[in-house]
């Protein structure tokens, strides 16, 4: 499996890093000629769609969540070659949009794994960091929250 899809598997899961995961998809994105419809392009928007939710921009969430399910809906025979449970992401998917129409607090998600080699090299990047696994946001960290409002300034 390329790198950059484990980091990003990585920061979704481990470090709750959404706007992480969007920058390494989307450099592999590019590689394929960054096709609208592309599987990787619904993992990229997935992200987005947490960052947002967790930020409160639920206006934002709901329209990326939306656009992620319909590309997942048009590559759903792809999915699991990703080493994701195909069944358990359209579950996730459907929980995020109730609870983003129901205005509930955010929440994280984990996807379910269907490579189980992948979820154990994943599981075992942040028992080398010393990172607990399967966390929850920290919602006080600015820094990851509103990472965007951080990432260009120098401190």
């Amino acid at each position: 499996m390329d790198k950059r899809w484990i980091q990003y598997l990585y920061e979704f899961h481990m470090t709750r890093d959404y706007y992480a995961c969007h920058d390494y998809l989307e450099e592999m994105w590019f590689e394929y000629g960054n096709p609208q419809n592309h599987l990787l392009m619904a993992f990229i928007q997935l992200a987005v769609a947490l960052y947002h939710y967790r930020a409160d921009n639920l206006r934002g969430a709901r329209l990326l969540i939306d656009k992620a399910a319909t590309i997942f809906e048009l590559n759903n025979d792809q999915i699991e070659g990703y080493g994701i449970n195909q069944e358990h992401l359209f579950i996730v998917l459907n929980d995020i949009k109730r609870d983003l129409a129901h205005h509930r607090i955010f929440k994280d998600v984990n996807l379910t794994f269907k490579d189980l080699k992948l979820k154990e090299q994943i599981e075992m990047m942040a028992y080398s960091q010393h990172l607990p696994i399967y966390p929850s946001s920290d919602l006080n960290n600015l820094h990851l929250v509103f990472k965007h409002r951080f990432k260009h300034r120098s401190f």
